[in-house]
Order: C-alpha cells, then sequence, then structure tokens
C-alpha cells in the first residue's frame, strides 16, 4: 500500500474518515480532543467551539483538514498560526471532492489524500462555495419529490414497502440540511436562474409542510 500509514483523529465518523481507514490509515473517532495531538492528520468540522479547544493541541506540521462545504480554509487560521498544515474537503458526488489550502504544501497534500482514496480532488474558491451548496441543497431536496412519489405508490404496488429505503433515497442518502436562516439565504441568492429559484422554494415549501421547520 503506497505512501506512510497516518493517525488520524477524527471529531466525528464521516465518509473521509472511513475512506482513510479503507485504504489502511489508522483512524480514530471522537476520542477526548486532548489525544488529537498524538496524531498525524486531525480531520475535523469546522465549528469554532471545535478550532477553538483544539488550538492548544496543535503541533507545527500536524495536518488538519475540515470537512464543511460552507466554510473556506480561512476558518482554520487559528491553527495554522500554531505551524499546522491547513486543508479543506468535501464529497460532492461519485469520485468528486471539492478542495482548499492555505498554501502550497497544504493543496499538495489535500490532493494526495483525497487521490489515494479513489478520489478526484476540484480546486475551489471561497465565493463558489454558495453554488456548490446550493446544488447539494437542491439534490437533498429531491428527497421530498421520492417520498411524495412513494406515498402515491406504496398503497398500489404491493411489496413496495420493503424497497422504501432505496426508492426514497436512491443511491446516496440526502445532503445533511443546513437549516440556519443565513446558510438558506445564501443557498437561494446562488440561484442565477429565476425558475430553478421557484423550482427550489417551492421544494422548500414542501419541506416546511412535512416537517413543520419553517423556510426563512
Amino acid at each position: 500500500m503506497g505512501g506512510p500509514r497516518l493517525r488520524v483523529w477524527a471529531s466525528e465518523s464521516g465518509k473521509l474518515a472511513s475512506e482513510l481507514a479503507r485504504v489502511g490509515h489508522t483512524v480514530t473517532v471522537d476520542t477526548p480532543v486532548a489525544e488529537a495531538a498524538n496524531n498525524d492528520l486531525l480531520l475535523i468540522d469546522a465549528t469554532p467551539s471545535l478550532i477553538s479547544s483544539l488550538e492548544p493541541h496543535v503541533r507545527r506540521g500536524q495536518m488538519v483538514l475540515h470537512t464543511s462545504l460552507r466554510d473556506g480554509v480561512q476558518v482554520l487560521d487559528p491553527l495554522e498560526v500554531r505551524g499546522a498544515v491547513v486543508m479543506a474537503a468535501h464529497h460532492i458526488f461519485d469520485d468528486f471532492w471539492v478542495t482548499a489550502a492555505a498554501d502550497e504544501l497544504g493543496d499538495a497534500t489535500v490532493n494526495l489524500l483525497i487521490s489515494e482514496i479513489g478520489g478526484s480532488p476540484v480546486a475551489v474558491a471561497d465565493e463558489q462555495r454558495p453554488t456548490l451548496m446550493a446544488a447539494q441543497r437542491l439534490r437533498a431536496l429531491e428527497y421530498e419529490v421520492r417520498l411524495d412519489a412513494y406515498n402515491l405508490l406504496r398503497d398500489v404496488i404491493p411489496g413496495l414497502a420493503v424497497k422504501a429505503d432505496d426508492f426514497i433515497h436512491g443511491a446516496d442518502r440526502p445532503y445533511a440540511y443546513p437549516e440556519d436562516a443565513a446558510t438558506l439565504a445564501t443557498i437561494r441568492a446562488a440561484f442565477a436562474d429565476p425558475a430553478a429559484r421557484e423550482l427550489y422554494e417551492g421544494l422548500e415549501g414542501r419541506r416546511q409542510a412535512r416537517t413543520g421547520r419553517p423556510y426563512p
């Protein structure tokens, strides 16, 4: 198996953590923050509280990668100033991952990590993130259409219930909904095509009707 094996501390389970484990890296998930110092790569979400709590434990040359689509790599600045190599990567679809890094070393490192798991890294700028979020949100809202279709069919097609999960979710589980008002406002503004925006708002309305969670 090519390349050195890394010790990876992951703040939560996720696709990248599982893929790195699959190719032979040692991945530990959701252990105390103090244990992060004993690892080569820290795989985290981009919450400010986690970044703050990691700050005292990060050492020079340690790699830190966040998996948030919303945030650029600059959210890791407090860790970079302590000497960490900071990066970001988020899975979009199939083998496509969008990536970012603070410098050439980080760029080379994140490209190597994603390539090692069989992914295709695509560098993105921060101003492109709202468009990516809008696309992923629209994909996620396809769930509402599939669920309505399932509800129409389940009483007519005998045996459909046993395949409900495959029918509703398809090959991929829906992308995790970002529910806060600021994020949804950013996503709405990313739809340049009025017809696409109207479709998006209609699907958000359907989600609201089903879940009771308002669309801002």
